[in-house]
């Protein structure tokens, strides 16, 4: 017995630019899926909203155990005119070599680059204290913290001018396998209306070990052991979600 080869069919799709390729174990279906293949090379961005998450943690704490009408039903919960609210961007890395990510946006965000380890089986990772934190130094946000300790680099916590200590919410705020979370703040005015977008550039550079070809073809052994350097860029826009009105506000008190 000999294990059979399933056929590979692609096409061009008639309203995108995307490569459709089927490829089912099931012979009956007809199903195209869609192959981005740039996609492969962008790490990924999620934007995670804390004072979303926790709202959502009480209710689930208080819905545990009831069932039907006794739940309390879920708010829309929003972000409300003239308060600064923090947010966290988990970028994720999809290639098996590390990168290093570049943000440029008009926010409280890094402005220095900082590296994403490679991707890897789940397996392969170990709970690593230093794979939590980095330098303020290196991402060229200092001001917002006193000088410190070197042992102190790695703390996610800050201090105010009175001294008193509050949780890091700008920065790297933890690096975990082939994931870092980049907390940022933004001041929403008085008057603003409906959803808070900004655009953000994306620089990232990673180191490949297949070096390109030359022009002639050939290559020689130093150039095919030594890896190339390839830096990629693109904008995307951030949806931070919609704002309440301060109308809106008093009314509902």
């Amino acid at each position: 017995m000999q294990p059979l080869r399933i056929p590979l069919h692609s096409r061009h799709s008639k309203r995108c630019t995307h490569i459709l390729i089927k490829l089912e174990q099931k012979a009956q279906s007809v199903r195209y899926k869609v192959k981005p293949v740039a996609a492969n090379y962008l790490p990924g961005i999620q934007v995670i909203l804390p004072h979303v998450r926790q709202v959502k943690d009480e209710i689930s704490k208080r819905n545990l155990g009831k069932y039907g009408s006794a739940q309390v039903e879920e708010p829309s919960i929003g972000m409300m005119a003239g308060k600064i609210y923090e947010f966290q961007l988990t970028l994720t890395n999809p290639l098996y070599d590390p990168i290093e990510v570049k943000l440029s946006v008009p926010l409280s965000l890094p402005t220095q680059k900082f590296t994403i380890s490679a991707f890897a089986e789940a397996w392969e990772y170990d709970d690593d204290e230093d794979m939590f934190g980095v330098e303020d130094d290196e991402l060229g946000i200092g001001g917002h913290t006193p000088a410190a300790p070197s042992s102190s680099s790695s703390s996610k916590v800050t201090r105010d001018k009175d001294g008193r200590t509050r949780p890091k919410t700008v920065g790297v705020l933890e690096r975990k396998s082939n994931k870092t979370v980049v907390g940022g703040e933004v001041v929403i005015g008085k008057e603003a209306r409906g959803h808070i977008k900004f655009n953000m550039l994306v620089d990232y550079t990673y180191r490949s070990d297949d070096p390109a070809p030359s022009e002639s073809g050939d290559m020689d052994s130093h150039a095919a052991r030594s890896p190339e350097i390839k830096v990629f860029s693109f904008y995307t826009v951030v949806d931070l979600g919609p704002i309440i009105p301060r109308e809106e506000v008093k009314l509902d008190l």
